[in-house]
């Protein structure tokens, strides 16, 4: 019984050593974000972008959460730490009347420090989400 309590302390401190280490490393490392989205059909449709550029508290953080309806193409570039949730959201608005609206076909990607780490291409809406450095 007392190895087996010895053996539990010695991991469970070499856990928590751990974990503070890469809490510390993680929390240091930079990144370059980039986000970019089109539409298909520029001529009739914008797009939607709903984007963090912080570590954003809630849903309604509009300091860390970005939402614009732009201009086909649109791309936008920022440095976050690692552990910061990167998010993107994309669909296309329509700018007139008398055209089917399913037609806008949204391209989304997300890339990290030059490196691809999202593509999709949907008619509706595109959403991706992940933790920097995980």
């Amino acid at each position: 019984m007392k190895k087996a309590t010895i053996l539990l302390a010695v991991m469970a401190i070499s856990l928590l050593s751990c974990g503070d280490d890469e809490k510390t490393e993680l929390g240091n490392k930079e990144y370059k974000v980039k986000y970019e989205a089109s539409v298909d059909k520029p001529d009739l449709y914008d797009v939607k972008v709903v984007y963090t550029v912080g570590n954003a508290t809630s849903a309604s953080d509009k300091e860390n959460i970005k939402e614009q309806t732009v201009p086909s193409p649109f791309s936008y570039e920022v440095t976050l730490k690692s552990g910061v949730y990167v998010s993107l959201t994309v669909y296309p608005v329509y700018k007139g009347e008398g055209v089917d609206k399913s037609e806008g076909k949204v391209t989304g990607s997300i890339s990290v420090d030059g490196v691809s780490k999202f593509e999709k291409t949907d008619n509706v809406l595109i959403t991706s989400g992940f933790v920097l450095g995980f």
